[in-house]
């Protein structure tokens, strides 16, 4: 179950409650306001191991010092964040960027930091387990230090995050966490991609292996992490052979549901019901599996199989 820790509208504290708030959820940053905070909003989100928080914030600025040791003050995670508007400056690895709308920066929450609004944003951070970064890069710190992902690679990362951000509180919370887990570190993966040395190619064996270990689960559906796991490769490999096909992990699994549960409508000898069909190859409701149908085959699931009976 999906859960949303926390959602806090400007109205209901002042501007030092607020930046205490917003202080508490992003893990370890010391934030000071500067004027008031029209319009201003914090939900925060937990998607199994990935936590969202999404804030809407006037002028201010926040420090983040590390231990005198090296060691974290927080969760040890690394932080992406992603401005959907306005602009700020961000100071990771040492080095000073600006943030337009629509790009993103990676962050070490064991290193120190600043930032500075100087403008109403509107931002999301994920906070993504450090083990999980390590495992789609050989060099996490380069990473780290290679400045804004520009605005044109996060396109689908922004639009998932609104979507969470924007589902009703009820319905949320009745979404499998670790499946928008799954979601939100697959398409944190395609956003980072390119700005990483491209791996060794694996071949058609590597992406045959994938495929097959792909059906074998079926109608589950299995996340990167567990892909990897049963070939002994690495989270990436598993990314990058899917990206390399033109598809991710999630859009090649409902592709083939929805392919076998069309051979199943086909057969003569099967009667079971559109609605059964969906729910055994891991549709929530009818509806859902009739859109994916159409736009995947042309036709609904019940001209499929009217055609087969007939």
């Amino acid at each position: 179950m999906t859960q949303r820790i926390e959602e806090v509208p400007t109205s209901d504290s002042s501007a030092e409650e607020w930046a205490a708030t917003v202080s508490r959820w992003h893990d370890g940053w010391r934030v000071e306001p500067a004027g008031t905070w029209p319009s201003a909003y914090l939900g925060s989100y937990l998607l199994g191991e990935v936590t969202v928080v999404d804030c809407r914030a006037g002028r201010c600025a926040g420090v983040r010092v590390a231990d005198r040791d090296g060691t974290d003050r927080g969760s040890g995670d690394v932080g992406m964040l992603v401005l959907h508007s306005g602009r700020e400056t961000v100071e990771c690895g040492g080095r000073e960027v600006l943030l337009s709308a629509g790009e993103a920066v990676l962050w070490d929450t064991r290193t120190s930091g600043r930032f500075a609004v100087d403008e109403f944003v509107d931002k999301s951070t994920v906070f993504l387990p450090r083990a999980v970064v390590r495992s789609w890069v050989p060099d996490l710190e380069r990473l780290v230090n290679r400045g804004p992902v520009p605005a044109a690679s996060t396109t689908a990362l922004r639009g998932l995050l609104r979507g969470v951000a924007e589902t009703p509180a009820g319905t949320l919370e009745l979404q499998s966490a670790g499946v928008l887990a799954s979601a939100v570190k697959e398409t944190a993966f395609l956003t980072v991609s390119g700005l990483v040395p491209e791996p060794a190619r694996g071949g058609g064996r590597s992406w045959h292996a994938l495929t097959r270990a792909v059906e074998d689960r079926l109608p589950a559906a299995p996340t990167a992490e567990e892909l990897a796991a049963d070939l002994s490769v690495s989270v990436r490999t598993v990314y990058q052979a899917f990206a390399d096909n033109g598809t991710t992990v999630r859009g090649y699994i409902r592709q083939r549901r929805l392919a076998r549960a069309r051979e199943e409508l086909l057969d003569p000898r099967r009667d079971d019901s559109v609605a059964t069909t969906a729910r055994r190859w891991g549709f929530a409701d009818q509806s859902t599996f009739a859109k994916a149908f159409r736009r995947q085959y042309g036709r609904t699931p019940s001209e499929v199989k009217r055609t087969a009976v007939g």
